[in-house]
């Protein structure tokens, strides 16, 4: 299991080697906006922090920018976006309070102090009071105090403008911060490692600070590997597919919003990956439930709120693209492309597959959902010793959901062989892929042999 120690290493080891954000946010005093750039369908925090009084007067290149108290704070809050991207996404957007829905167009309605120029999405499925909420891409957004917001089809709103390519003035007082209306360009794709053995899982990073769409939350991204499709949103934080009003929904209905962001000239988030390379699932898609949308998927995770970086890793290191037995594999997002060589990389030490074995360190035949037992891999340094190693124990079932994660550390001389063990109880019956890895350590996690998988009925 994932025990308290391991989160602990692992949120430090995290927080030692997050990427700082692309498109930095912009902060003048006590005037914040969440990014310097605006483009696409990305929507732009802004907060305004130790003001008392009535409603901040903040301005968007001179049009008035509606404010929102924070429920117990001294911060004021809203969210703002290009109009013709807004429009066009939401638009698109087949079925309500999924994907790039923005909620209703309402013009500039009379519950809040509104520009003429901006045109509000609002988060009820009508203009009117009341309603089911249906804007979807704010996730995390702040209570307001306001009663008349409380009701969950006002707030949260988003005012979108008519902006034009350039810097944008944000101002609030003497405070003023820029915003770059225009491609903020900064993307990148890159692999783990310069090779892969096979087997092994690749680990992906893309960088695009439009991707960051919501600047409250974490976005998340599925691509078809064949360059066809993207998605945002199409899976839960459990990677099974989403549901609109706790209902399923039909793969069909999936909008993808490739396309009509290239046409609109905002650059389509193409992503290929070929060559040796194979796709499984893990605890960010489960690819079977929408085999009719597409081609094999991949689904990225930013990193953090409002970084624009994202990974194909789960919270348990488990990716889901890996090194197949050809050699070379390649990944292309937009006009970026990174590569590896498949081959069996050098380690310093040597490592059995994961067996499980009893109290006294002999082989089970057979392991029995409910009872415990040991999970052992044989070690060796045969080039030296090695002072410190983590062995580390992910279990994975049949639907590539991480079940389990535990972890010993130790060290190992010259020569001598040791076999550290780790104790597990199956929670099911079925067939579990067990894979070990010999790291240096938890915040170091530089591999010092190549992974070790084996799969175990459980009766």
């Amino acid at each position: 299991m994932l025990t308290p120690a391991l989160a602990a290493a692992l949120a430090v080891a995290a927080a030692l080697s997050a990427p700082q954000a692309l498109a930095e946010p912009a902060e003048d005093g006590n005037l914040y906006a969440s990014s310097g750039a605006l483009w696409g369908p990305m929507v732009v925090e802004v907060v305004v922090s130790g003001y008392v009084g009535a409603d901040p007067s903040v301005t968007l290149d001179g049009k008035r920018v509606a404010m929102v108290q924070g429920s117990g704070e001294d911060r004021w809050y809203a969210y703002v976006a290009g109009l013709e991207a807004a429009r066009l996404a939401d638009g698109a957007t087949r079925i309500p309070a999924t994907g790039m829905d923005f909620g209703t167009e309402c013009g500039s309605p009379a519950f809040a102090d509104f520009d003429p120029a901006a045109v509000v999405f609002r988060a009820g499925e009508e203009c009117g009071e009341g309603g089911q909420r249906v804007l979807n891409v704010l996730g995390a957004v702040k209570h307001p105090a306001d009663s008349r917001l409380h009701d969950g089809a006002h707030w949260p709103f988003i005012q979108a403008f008519e902006l034009q390519e350039g810097p944008a003035v944000l101002a609030h007082g003497d405070r003023s911060v820029e915003i770059a209306v225009g491609d903020p360009g900064g993307r990148s794709v890159s692999l783990g490692a310069a090779t892969y053995a096979p087997g092994r899982d690749v680990a992906l990073e893309i960088r695009d600070p439009m991707l960051n769409l919501d600047p409250t939350t974490r976005d998340e991204w599925t691509f078809d590997a064949d360059g066809a499709e993207a998605y945002w949103l199409l899976f839960d934080k459990s990677g099974d597919l989403v549901s609109a009003g706790g209902e399923e929904i039909s793969p069909e209905d999936v909008y993808h919003y490739g396309d009509i962001m290239e046409e609109a000239g905002f650059g389509s988030p193409v992503f290929r990956a070929g060559g040796s390379v194979e796709f499984k699932d893990n605890e960010l898609q489960h690819s079977g439930q929408v085999a009719p949308i597409g081609g094999p998927l991949v689904t990225v995770l930013e990193t953090g709120p409002n970084t624009g970086v994202f990974s194909n890793k789960d919270r348990l290191g488990a990716a889901n693209m890996r090194a197949g037995g050809e050699p070379g594999l390649t990944v292309t997002y937009r006009d970026q492309e990174a590569s590896a060589a498949s081959g069996e990389a050098r380690f310093r030490a040597e490592m059995s597959p994961p067996r499980p074995v009893d109290s006294s360190g002999n082989d089970l035949a057979a392991v029995s959902a409910g009872s415990q037992v040991l999970l052992t891999s044989e070690i060796t340094a045969p080039g030296g010793p090695v002072d410190r190693f983590t062995y580390l124990v992910r279990i994975q079932d049949s639907s590539g959901a991480a079940v389990s994660l535990s972890w010993v550390a130790g060290s190992l001389a010259g020569g001598h062989p040791t076999s550290p063990a780790l104790s597990w109880t199956p929670g099911g019956p079925g067939e579990y892929e067990v894979t070990a890895f010999l790291w240096e350590s938890i915040p170091n996690p530089a591999a010092l042999a190549a992974p070790a998988r084996s799969t175990v009925t459980v009766n």
